[in-house]
């Protein structure tokens, strides 16, 4: 999201924030929208544009197809729809990041066969963020956004490392170097792994009994591996005993007592 949060304004990246973090209902969503600055301004200026004379909506109208066709003609093949969403397009105002997004959500609408695969291809890629960043599933409402073309990929990330930082400050380095939630969990998925004996892909950061290992230790940093070892095998909620390594050494150590003890006979 660029300096302008992506041509809707400040108001509507926090709006994203909030429903990741309060996991909205598109009821509420919808609700929040209708108070930003952007609802605001694009209900004024439909309002303008229903004013004007029909000869000149129809001058602006002719004016924003030819933009949506030269930038996104193989997205509609039927002329009334293009017309239609040149028309609305025209009546909100809408330019820049706001008119691409515009112009995906509507083609995506109409059920066109090259945006359903894209909306596919959309759809992989959004479960791969919320991994990314340890997300269960991201919440519906943002889901919609991005698969009708309303918001890009790239804002949501924007949005959800904004939120990893605002979770984890002590990792704000990180994330700004481009790292995320997942990259950084990697080492101590690793290390935890070999600790309870199980593959890698068995440890799931997003769990919270692992996840904890994200948050900042005594010293207000992070965790270190040999920290994190001492836990998983002094904490009874991970279970370290019941592996080998656990067992093996607790044989070890009664055969020295028992060694022990024939050695005082």
């Amino acid at each position: 999201m660029d300096g302008d949060a992506g041509g809707f304004g400040e108001d509507v990246k926090n709006l994203f924030i909030d429903a990741i973090t309060n996991d909205y209902t598109a009821v509420q969503f919808n609700a929040k929208k209708r108070e930003t600055g952007y609802f605001k301004e694009t209900s004024s200026v439909s309002e303008a544009f229903d004013k004007l004379r029909t000869m000149d909506q129809e001058q602006q109208v002719d004016t924003y197809l030819a933009t949506i066709k030269e930038n996104y003609g193989t997205l509609v093949q039927d002329e009334n729809q293009f017309r239609e969403i040149a028309r609305n397009a025209a009546r909100l105002g809408l330019d820049g990041v706001r008119l691409r997004n515009f112009v995906y959500a509507s083609a995506y609408k109409s059920g066109g066969g090259a945006t359903m695969a894209a909306a596919s291809d959309q759809a992989t890629k959004l479960n791969e963020l919320g991994s990314k960043y340890l997300l269960k599933n991201i919440p519906e409402s943002i889901q919609r956004q991005v698969l009708t073309g309303e918001r890009s990929l790239e804002d949501v990330e924007m949005v959800l490392r904004t939120q990893s930082k605002t979770l984890y400050p002590h990792l704000s380095e990180l994330i700004d170097q481009g790292l995320s939630l997942a990259d950084i969990a990697e080492p101590y998925r690793r290390v935890i792994a070999q600790e309870l004996e199980m593959d890698d892909q068995m440890v799931n950061m997003a769990d919270p009994k692992y996840s904890r290992f994200l948050d900042p230790n005594e010293s207000g940093t992070r965790y270190a591996p040999g920290e994190i070892r001492r836990i998983v095998r002094t904490d009874p909620a991970f279970g370290w005993e019941y592996t080998e390594e656990a067992q093996n050494r607790a044989q070890s150590a009664a055969f020295s007592i028992v060694r022990g003890f024939g050695g005082r006979r």
